[in-house]
């Protein structure tokens, strides 16, 4: 009995559709949390297990190509979450250089003492 298995058994789940091997794929994929309420930090984090499986190629083709998808997912939500950090740290530094100008101090050319 695989791992699989004796875990749905445990919580007394047992779906027949998951009973051949695309079943099983489709189950695990279904507990996968959406990437859009990942973090950042989690969705990287993801993306390289995903790289590594990948890589490794000791999966089978419908596998790989599901778990490149996720990928692919993964990343360009890596990627908006950076494009709207990389935002806000735009609006701060126009936003600091408006009041900046009013006190006559320049965010361009401020620079932290050396310690």
């Amino acid at each position: 009995m695989s791992e699989l298995d004796d875990s749905s058994q445990r919580n007394g789940a047992h779906d027949t559709a998951g009973d051949g091997p695309k079943g099983r794929r489709e189950s695990r994929a279904r507990r996968l949390p959406d990437v859009e309420t990942l973090s950042f930090e989690d969705a990287q984090a993801e993306l390289d297990s995903v790289v590594a499986t990948l890589e490794a190629g000791e999966i089978d083709l419908d596998r790989s190509l599901a778990l490149y998808e996720r990928g692919v997912a993964l990343a360009r939500h890596c990627q908006a979450l950076l494009d709207s950090a990389t935002l806000r740290v735009e609006r701060l530094r126009a936003s600091g250089s408006e009041s900046a100008r009013n006190d006559g101090f320049s965010v361009e050319t401020w620079a932290p003492a050396d310690e």
